[in-house]
């Protein structure tokens, strides 16, 4: 029976390979964020160094997705620890006042809902958040805790959406992001 729980929780949730891809609405800045768990190379040389510090938070965290280990911890990290578990996650978006692109990374426990670590760099940084029941096929979560500085909500874009696979919550968030902010590249 502990098995095919297993396998369901495998099956159900990101933890097993399937990036997370996020959209966030900064209404405060005019900041449109896009944010995914999708694993860089292996080439550290070329990361920036913000991602190497995410990284290595991420390790020094006693379950982190980032960690050399077999096959066997790594199963027994998701029985084990499910719910314990951090990534590193990048945020990308365009600061249309200042003319440039801003990259941050930060990590976060996304198994039950998505937990960021506090004090980094991150515009998720602190905050945990919460699915609710969203009108599309596509979920949107609601910040819960440590929301101050925040984005209220994060809407999940799925990964390689098909099949018209639609956020409603995310699509109404950016007509009122363009309402106030105007269009972003």
């Amino acid at each position: 029976m502990k098995a095919v729980a297993y396998l369901v929780l495998m099956l159900a949730t990101p933890a097993f390979g399937e990036e997370s891809n996020y959209e966030a609405f900064d209404f405060k800045n005019c900041l449109h964020w896009s944010i995914t768990n999708a694993m860089h190379g292996d080439d550290l040389s070329k990361e920036p160094e913000q991602y190497i510090a995410a990284l290595n938070l991420a390790n020094r965290q006693p379950y982190s997705r980032h960690k050399i280990m077999s096959n066997a911890e790594f199963d027994r990290m998701y029985e084990d620890h499910f719910n314990e578990v951090v990534i590193v996650y990048s945020a990308y978006a365009y600061d249309k006042k200042k003319k440039k692109d801003i990259d941050r990374y930060g990590v976060c426990n996304y198994t039950v809902g998505l937990t960021c670590l506090p004090n980094q760099d991150f515009p998720l940084a602190g905050a945990s958040y919460k699915r609710i029941r969203s009108k599309g096929e596509l979920v949107t979560s609601v910040c819960v805790a440590g929301c101050t500085g925040a984005p209220a909500t994060i809407h999940n874009m799925g990964y390689e959406t098909m099949n018209g696979e639609r956020n409603i919550e995310k699509e109404a968030a950016q007509r009122k992001f363009r309402k106030i902010c105007g269009r972003t590249p």
